[in-house]
């Protein structure tokens, strides 16, 4: 279901969907929150560090529980960050809380606070019945078609997603109520993915499966950002407040 690191835009574009529509959410924040300077970014939970290529302008670290040997890459646990408090400009997490163990989830949050000097970005997906659902729905498609299981999905229905309402109190107890962003319309992801499972079985379909995600990722992009949607974009902010309503009317529904 995920890519590797793409090394032109061209490419970019063919990253699986459900990929790119969170790297490129991220990337129309830092386009909202940079100030005409680089941002120090870090990327909290971002194997193999494929958001270096979104936000080409900016000064990014990845840290990850993975080895990886990309550059600015630190493997450690996103709940001890070895930074001290304020080190970035611009912290974020993409589709990673879900991976943590429920009861540290708190704690990796807050990391994520505590090392940013303004803004915070947390993309994910929360529990509710119909999410709950297509991931099962996905998870054993992949499993019947492949007699193998699907084991990012594995995780989140092993952890269980995160819960919004709790995701929220935690931001608004350190003093960054959220902006919250729908992101990836749920009853387009599940079709899709059990398409591109599908393509996946069939003999010689890499290329196909590529020009699938190019069509949807240049035409659909803009028209995901509504409800029910599969994740949520949480977007909070230190000393810039006008950023929320910035990033709101950006993925205002067209």
């Amino acid at each position: 279901m995920e890519g590797q690191i793409m090394t032109t835009k061209t490419k970019l574009i063919e990253l699986p969907f459900d990929q790119y529509q969170r790297y490129r959410d991220v990337q129309e924040i830092a386009d909202l929150a940079r100030d005409k300077k680089p941002l120090k970014v870090l990327d909290v939970g971002g194997h193999p560090g494929i958001i270096k290529e979104f936000l080409t302008k900016d000064d990014t670290t990845i840290v990850d529980i993975l080895p990886c040997d990309t550059p600015n890459y630190i493997q450690t646990d996103g709940s001890n960050l070895p930074f001290e408090d304020d080190s970035f400009d611009f912290v974020c997490s993409l589709d990673a809380l879900e991976h943590v163990p429920p009861g540290n989830r708190e704690k990796f949050l807050s990391e994520m606070m505590r090392v940013s000097k303004n803004y915070v970005v947390l993309i994910c997906p929360f529990h509710n019945e119909n999410i709950k659902l297509a991931e099962e729905i996905t998870y054993e498609f992949y499993n019947k078609t492949f007699s193998a299981p699907l084991t990012v999905l594995g995780e989140h229905l092993q952890h269980g997603l995160p819960e919004l309402d709790e995701t929220k109190k935690i931001f608004e107890e350190k003093g960054m109520k959220p902006s919250i962003i729908p992101s990836g319309y749920l009853f387009s992801w599940l079709p899709l993915q059990i398409a591109k499972i599908y393509v996946q079985s069939l003999p010689d379909s890499k290329q196909l499966n590529a020009m699938i995600d190019k069509f949807y990722n240049t035409n659909y992009y803009e028209l995901d950002h509504k409800e029910p949607s599969y994740r949520k974009v949480f977007v909070a902010s230190k000393k810039t407040k006008n950023i929320l309503s910035k990033v709101e009317k950006r993925f205002a529904p067209s």
